[in-house]
């Protein structure tokens, strides 16, 4: 990567005009240098800066350094435990007193996981039934949540909501349940955050709840205020510089409603979809960008 841009940006004839990149192996900041001495407008979309890199804000510690669009992760987090506590107690045969719950959890050192963390422990001290048992580290990985799955049960034998920090654990668990006889969505409901293809299907199963997603169209989000920006259409008054993407719950209900989500993301859907309809220089009469995932699913 580190590669790639030095040959974009030092190359007169190739250097654009804006460069959209994440915080890959910690590379931003080496970036933003050197797309500011060369007065190149640049976003950071989806892995923002560390804390290890300081305390750095789009357009006051760069002057060229226009927006960063990342993943409301707390957000996501506190909506996962919400949805899976009213999926379990759409499955309750009469009202329960506790709630027993366990969270997989990520890679402690990935900002992501620690977001997504806040999120899950705030809405646990919004009420006094809801008895968190313990964290499970599954490190992000389906064969360690599988594995661990019959430590849980045993352990934790009434364990009714098991929070995955992704939905690769939220599978492993699924696995696991499986491989022991129990029934995932029944004996416990369980979900995870990316959206992967497999959770549709597990979803419309009832074996998963819900996942979290959508965060991918950060690109997306990022080229449109690029070329509005480079064409004198400035955000930062109606949006600010960070713009955070509020994640969407997919349930059983909603993938009935938004028809196939993974047909509707494919690249050639994509190709045909006019993205313009987006753009505030096409459009400008529109005040705000109307950059919200259910509005993307509905109108694609």
């Amino acid at each position: 990567m580190q590669t790639q841009v030095d040959a974009v940006l030092s190359d007169p004839i190739t250097r654009p005009d804006g460069i959209i990149f994440h915080n890959y192996k910690r590379l931003a900041g080496k970036i933003l240098t050197k797309a500011e001495q060369l007065g190149v407008k640049s976003i950071i979309f989806n892995a923002g800066l560390t804390r290890d890199d300081g305390p750095m804000l789009p357009r006051q510690s760069y002057q060229h350094w226009i927006a960063e669009i990342l993943p409301d992760d707390l957000y996501a987090g506190a909506e996962l435990l919400r949805h899976l506590l009213q999926a379990r107690q759409a499955l309750a045969k009469k009202p329960e007193f506790a709630v027993e719950i366990i969270a997989m959890e990520g890679n402690s050192s990935s900002q992501a996981y620690r977001a997504r963390k806040a999120g899950f422990e705030r809405v646990l001290k919004q009420s006094s039934r809801l008895q968190f048992r313990q964290y499970f580290p599954a490190d992000w990985s389906r064969d360690k949540a599988r594995g661990m799955f019959p430590a849980i049960v045993q352990r934790y034998p009434n364990v009714q909501v098991m929070w995955a920090a992704n939905d690769n654990m939220a599978l492993g668990l699924i696995d696991g349940a499986r491989n022991s006889g129990t029934v995932p969505g029944k004996a416990f409901v369980t979900g995870g955050v990316d959206w992967l293809p497999e959770s549709f299907a597990a979803i419309r199963s009832g074996q998963m709840a819900v996942s979290i997603g959508g965060h991918f169209v950060e690109g997306m989000w990022a080229l449109i205020l690029m070329y509005d920006y480079l064409h004198g259409k400035d955000f930062a008054e109606a949006h600010g510089t960070t713009l955070r993407t509020r994640m969407l719950a997919l349930t059983q209900s909603n993938l009935r409603k938004f028809g196939d989500v993974l047909k509707k993301l494919h690249r050639d859907n994509l190709r045909r979809t006019d993205f313009r309809q987006f753009s505030r220089h096409h459009h400008p009469d529109m005040t705000v960008y109307p950059f919200s995932i259910e509005h993307l699913l509905t109108v694609l």
